[in-house]
């Protein structure tokens, strides 16, 4: 078996930690990361005390049967409660992060595409301009199969302990991954050559998935992942398109 995506994605990781010391790449991820943290924080809230009502306020627990209400007023029953309150929130913010994050910074994504030609000195292909809804809605669709994707696989986050956490990883960082890099591929290519691209990885962008969905779960980390996320997938198409002598 080849390890030369991951000798590959190391490399990329290593050129884009490479990028985090220039001035103007510092400059976003401060922009960035304060519009991410008031509006992660707000959605994040909002999420809980919504559950918080849902499922334990007392209103909603006053039941007329006298049985319902002693179950529901049960220990354990009021732990399985708070926990599936608290998973829930988690789960939703792990499946939007990413996507709601990706809304912001697409505000910023043109700078770092530029940064990115002038620092490997390529100017074709161009950057291509993208309509801003229809942005928003790559963006909405990507969120959509991280939830749809999650929701399908619940029953195995819980019948199968330990082994979860592997299938959360695997599921969501090949989802993320081939999404993050067709959004860099979109920038400069159409379509048929977007497939070609694709199709001829050689399992860089699952690689590289995986550890963006590893970042996304970090405190503080994840409020820098899609920044993060345009350096990773832009070098990782330039280094491409270097090393296949510009051919595509």
């Amino acid at each position: 078996m080849s390890f030369k995506f991951f000798l590959n994605g190391l490399r990329v990781i290593n050129v884009a930690s490479q990028d985090l010391k220039s001035r103007k790449i510092k400059a976003l991820l401060v922009t960035v990361f304060f519009i991410s943290t008031i509006t992660i924080f707000l959605l994040i809230y909002s999420i809980y005390i919504f559950l918080n009502l849902f499922f334990v306020s007392s209103d909603l627990l006053e039941f007329e049967n006298e049985f319902l209400k002693a179950i529901f007023e049960f220990g354990i029953v009021q732990f399985i409660i708070i926990s599936l309150k608290f998973f829930l929130s988690f789960m939703v913010y792990f499946v939007l992060v990413l996507p709601i994050s990706g809304i912001i910074f697409s505000m910023f994504e043109d700078r770092i595409l530029r940064f990115q030609q002038n620092k490997y000195s390529l100017y074709q292909p161009k950057i291509r301009s993208e309509n801003i809804l229809l942005s928003l809605w790559y963006t909405i669709k990507f969120g959509l199969k991280l939830t749809f994707t999650n929701f399908l696989l619940l029953p195995i986050y819980f019948l199968l302990p330990g082994i979860n956490v592997i299938i959360l990883l695997l599921a969501n960082g090949y989802i993320v991954g081939k999404e993050l890099y067709s959004i860099i591929l979109r920038k400069f290519l159409k379509k048929k050559e977007q497939v070609y691209f694709l199709k001829y990885d050689q399992g860089e962008f699952f690689f590289l998935g995986c550890i963006i969905c590893v970042l996304s779960t970090i405190p503080i980390i994840n409020f820098f992942v899609p920044m993060l996320s345009m350096l990773i997938f832009s070098n990782l198409f330039y280094l491409k398109w270097i090393e296949n002598g510009k051919k595509y």
